[in-house]
This record gives C-alpha cells, structure tokens and sequence, in this order.
C-alpha cells in the first residue's frame, strides 16, 4: 500500500487553523479540529486513528498536523519538518501571532510541492529527523485516539480522493501561455518580414527611376 498524504495543518493556540491543504473531500477538517483541542505544548505525538495515522509537532503553540494512511513514523515527521521549515522562513512570529483564521492560506502553495515529493518519494527520511538539540534519538509518544477523545468526540473519518483540477489547470495555463508566445513570436516575424519587403521593393523602385 502507497503512502497517501490526507490532510496537512498549520494552526496556532489550539484552535486557529492558519493554512490547510488536502487534495481529498471528507470530514477530517472535523477531526482535525478536535485532536487539535487537546494538542499538548511543545511535544510531538503520533495517533493512531484506524485506518489513518495523525501525527503533530507542536513549538510554542504553533501546531503542524498531518493525516496520512500507510505511513511510517520518520517519513511523517521528515514531511513535517520540511513544512515547519518553509513556514517559519515565511513568516515571523508577529505575523504567525496576529493572524486570524486561514489569514495564511496562501501557504497552501508551498506545503503543495511537499506533499507532491513524499508522495513520489515514499522512502526519504531526513538525516536526524527524530533527534533532540543534543543529538540523541527522540522516542516519539504513541498513543491511540482513545487516549485523547471520548468515544462520543471520536469522529469516523472519511476520505475520497478528488481530481487534481488544480494540476490540470496548471497544465492547460502553461499551455495556452506557450501558445501565445509562439503566436507572438510569429506575429513578430511575419512583421519584420513586411517591413523588408517593403524596404527591397522601395530600393528597386528607386534604381528604376534612377
């Protein structure tokens, strides 16, 4: 079974998503809400929600959640990593602290490429992921959703992969750009075409009556 990457959040105080992607529809927005509720400060933890596991890294009540089916631990966390990186290049902490919900849903493009190289890249682990500031192995709490959420809370979390739209319209805009480049370029050249034509044949006419 591949790796599939479900659902990646950013959120801050426990209860403020600031930027979300997902390339599914489903009901994991709900569940995300709810286990981010009860996301201990400054820890990392990994959740076995059957059949999906969640896995988040909280600093300083900047949240990184991630929801994936068949997924290891390393490689989870080695994507998070990569997200938490390219978040906090993005934005300080004022910014990150004054926003309101999704106010950083432009982020959405930078987690997307991310999600696309695990995705293809099911393996890649980074050097020293699970390690602590003294460079010693991080043993990573595993708990189950139980542990966490009553059976009342508990959502069942459903999924359906979407079509990636987006890719295609990606595709068809770079397309039609090309497209319009090679219409210019010939617009251009049939252009410059005329004007020598024009130039050769005032010249000829000039040595006639010459």
């Amino acid at each position: 079974m591949s790796l599939q990457i479900i659902y990646s959040v950013v959120a801050r105080n426990r209860k403020i998503i600031l930027t979300d992607y997902t390339e599914y529809s489903g009901n994991f927005q709900q569940a995300t809400l709810k286990i981010l509720s009860k996301v201990e400060k400054n820890t990392k933890r990994e959740i076995e929600y059957p059949p999906y596991t969640v896995l988040y890294e909280d600093i300083d009540d900047v949240t990184f959640i991630l929801i994936g089916e068949n997924l290891k631990t390393e490689v989870g966390f080695s994507f998070l990593s990569d997200v938490k990186k390219k978040f906090f290049a993005n934005y300080d902490t004022n910014k990150i602290q004054n926003s309101f919900s999704y106010y950083l849903r432009e982020f959405t493009s930078e987690i997307k490429p991310i999600v696309r190289f695990y995705e293809d890249n099911q393996s890649y682990i980074k050097p020293d992921v699970l390690t602590d500031s003294n460079g010693k192995a991080e043993k990573i709490k595993k708990i189950s959703i139980n542990d966490i959420l009553s059976q009342d809370e508990i959502i069942d979390i459903k999924s359906e992969k979407v079509q990636k739209t987006s890719d295609a319209w990606d595709g068809y805009k770079v397309t039609v750009n090309i497209i319009k480049k090679k219409k210019r370029a010939k617009m251009i050249k049939l252009g410059i075409m005329c004007i020598l034509t024009f130039i050769i044949a005032f010249g000829v006419v000039y040595l006639l009556i010459n």
